[in-house]
């Protein structure tokens, strides 16, 4: 979702911009560890938030189920 100013057609450097946003990973692959023979993966946060840890431990589906929460929402 773009939340800022509206971007119009003639604007190339915005819609640039705007496109390298859409197409960036939604988390960081090198806080990413997975171990195809086994299959947890490893996240590791900056705190988790849901304790006191800075990882998470997943299977792979439900590590890919949980990319919308890795990151707190912001507080307004």
């Amino acid at each position: 979702m773009h939340n800022g100013k509206p971007v119009t057609p003639e604007n190339a450097e915005g819609l640039e911009r705007l496109a390298q946003y859409f197409i960036r990973n939604p988390f960081s692959e090198q806080r990413l560890v997975y171990n195809a023979d086994n299959g947890p993966v490893i996240y590791r946060y900056r705190m988790h938030n849901k304790g006191n840890r800075n990882f998470g431990i997943f299977e792979a589906e439900d590590f890919i189920a949980s990319i919308p929460t890795i990151y707190p929402k912001k507080k307004k």
